[in-house]
């Protein structure tokens, strides 16, 4: 069995550009922790996961008021907050071994994981940790 029998296909992703207001939200209302992260045309740049909004926003919190750190949620873009380094792996990576991968890579603890699809350019090789030079 391979990635591609049993990965999502239609995926929620945003842009660099995304509000991070805009991003939160669609993440709550889909149930989401992890959102991919691309550019034009399609190229895996990061990933936006819950620990990355919670860390956002308890960096801020502690001095702000409620409607003061809402609205400077809504000032930040995803490009400020996500995670630059995931791991990939191909759709036609054997199941078994994008486990493991995961496993190794410490997946879904510390560590951020997106199945590439076939039309992703991730950056970085597969099952490796890949640091993006996107930068606005």
């Amino acid at each position: 069995m391979q990635v591609k029998d049993c990965m999502h296909t239609a995926v929620t992703t945003v842009t660099p550009d995304t509000l991070v207001s805009a991003a939160d939200q669609a993440m709550r209302v889909r149930r989401m922790r992890h959102l991919p992260v691309v550019t034009e045309p399609h190229t895996l740049v990061g990933v936006l996961t819950d620990r990355d909004l919670r860390q956002a926003e308890a960096s801020e919190a502690s001095p702000l008021a409620e409607h003061e750190l809402t609205s400077l949620l809504d000032q930040l873009h995803v490009r400020d907050i996500m995670t630059r380094e995931v791991v990939i792996v191909r759709s036609t990576t054997p199941l078994e071994e994008a486990g493991q991968i995961f496993l190794q890579k410490k997946c879904g603890g510390r560590g951020h994981a997106a199945p590439a699809r076939d039309w992703l350019s991730p950056r970085g090789r597969e099952g490796q940790s890949g640091r993006d030079d996107y930068q606005n």
